[in-house]
């Protein structure tokens, strides 16, 4: 019983869904285009203001940069 505990972190029943290696990759040039169909609201919100005024509060600037590392680590 105590191995089935331990191991029951590693363990993954659902499905696989593999996303094809063209939709890993994102560059800079390609932020924009994907901020617009990908990002969700609050972060697409976040990142347009930051194109228009060039400036964001201090949680605002934590948040999507946050968001950022995530998205860019992940892939």
């Amino acid at each position: 019983m105590n191995q089935i505990v331990e191991t029951l972190n590693a363990s993954y029943l659902g499905p696989d869904y593999p996303q094809p290696k063209e939709f890993r990759e994102i560059s800079i040039k390609d932020l924009d285009q994907v901020a617009k169909t990908s990002f969700p609201l609050c972060m697409c919100h976040l990142f347009d203001k930051l194109r228009e005024d060039h400036h964001l509060k201090h949680g605002g600037r934590m948040q999507l940069g946050l968001f950022l590392k995530v998205v860019l680590i992940n892939l």
